[in-house]
């Protein structure tokens, strides 16, 4: 799959384009979004009930079979903690007074994987096994039944078990008394590599929240795969390899050079925006998370956590937040930062990682 060379000629003349191939930190609002827009939205609440039926359904086997999950008796879900020491300390550090309520959404405590990735793939393992039980397996049977390929990049069914995700956050955010409305706006600023756990969070949550969730994507600027589909409108028509960006990050996870069309097109009219953020600020957010709230996640995990700050401090954040008549708002706005992986890194590596993140501080 190429992209036409007139096409790529003319798109890097473009001013946003040349900041993304300077390898810059860019914050990006996007112009397609659409109010109050939820593409087929009875027909896709409908499967997301499914797979959180299904993922109930299975919840006595998974406990069975991961006994980490027996507490929370089979329920693969993670913790939603309140920020407030990294959000002072990152008041020190850009000597800025950040409005509203920070939250980190724990999935790099996920059971199981240890990642965000636990959502979807085991749901789609779930439902494949369930239909094979079904059938009898006599087709499969004559290959080879134990073996799956989960396409992340296409996968309908990887995409409904992320959804399930914004149901969850819903409950733990009524729990603490958060209920998100017009006075009381919120923002969901999400990892993105290929595109399917943020963007199936994302869907869900614009289902059950439409104009009151605000959700970003956060890329590396080495690998800006999806914001680079979005802005050209070309999606997975296009790498960052096109542009001459080598896709070489810290936030290996996050290492994407062609976004998930499929994914691309499906959220396009529902995302506020995408912003990038260099591996050294990977580091330092790495390391002061650590220092303030003894939360250790993986380098490509704080690409959420850059999201507030530059909405905040990017001329391109504050013009948004006027557009949408959020300024009155904020002080109430509750910010939901999705730590997407870490708690299965090796120690000695994690060190590693907050010692650069130190080193990198200091200077």
């Amino acid at each position: 799959m190429s992209i036409n060379q007139e096409t790529l000629r003319n798109l890097i003349k473009d001013p946003f384009i040349q900041k993304l191939i300077d390898a810059r930190p860019v914050f990006w609002a996007n112009p397609g979004k659409k109010e109050g827009m939820v593409l087929q939205a009875a027909e896709w609440e409908s499967q997301i009930a499914e797979a959180d039926k299904r993922l109930r359904r299975f919840a006595p086997y998974i406990a069975e079979a991961f006994p980490e999950t027996k507490a929370a008796e089979g329920m693969i879900e993670s913790p939603l903690f309140e920020i407030r020491h990294m959000k002072k300390k990152l008041e020190e550090v850009y000597g800025e007074t950040f409005p509203g309520r920070w939250l980190l959404k724990c999935d790099h405590e996920l059971p199981i994987s240890g990642s965000i990735k636990a959502r979807g793939g085991i749901y789609e393992v779930l439902k494949h096994a369930e239909e094979l039980a079904l059938q009898e397996g006599r087709r499969q049977a004559e290959q080879d039944p134990f073996c799956y390929f989960i396409d992340d990049e296409h996968s309908r069914q990887l995409f409904l078990g992320y959804a399930v995700a914004a149901s969850r956050l819903k409950t733990q955010l009524s729990f603490m008394d958060i209920e998100p409305g017009p006075e009381t706006p919120l923002f969901v600023y999400l990892p993105c590599g290929v595109g399917g756990g943020p963007g199936g969070v994302a869907f869900g949550l614009k289902l059950l929240y439409g104009n009151h969730v605000h959700v970003f994507f956060g890329e590396p600027t080495h690998s800006p795969s999806m914001l680079l589909g979005l802005y050209s409108g070309l999606h997975d028509q296009i790498s960052v390899q096109d542009i001459g960006l080598d896709n070489v990050t810290a936030a290996d996870g996050l290492a994407v050079g062609r976004p998930s069309g499929f994914v691309g097109n499906l959220i396009e009219p529902l995302l506020s925006g995408c912003y990038t953020i260099e591996d050294e600020t990977l580091y330092t957010l790495l390391h002061l998370l650590a220092l303030s709230e003894n939360k250790h996640l993986e380098p490509s995990a704080l690409a959420g956590m850059f999201g507030p700050v530059q909405l905040f401090l990017s001329e391109t954040g504050k013009y948004d937040m006027s557009e949408n008549d959020l300024r009155h708002s904020m002080k109430n706005a509750v910010h939901v930062v999705w730590g997407t992986g870490g708690s299965m890194v090796p120690k000695e590596e994690m060190a590693a990682y907050n010692r650069i993140g130190a080193d990198l501080l200091i200077r």
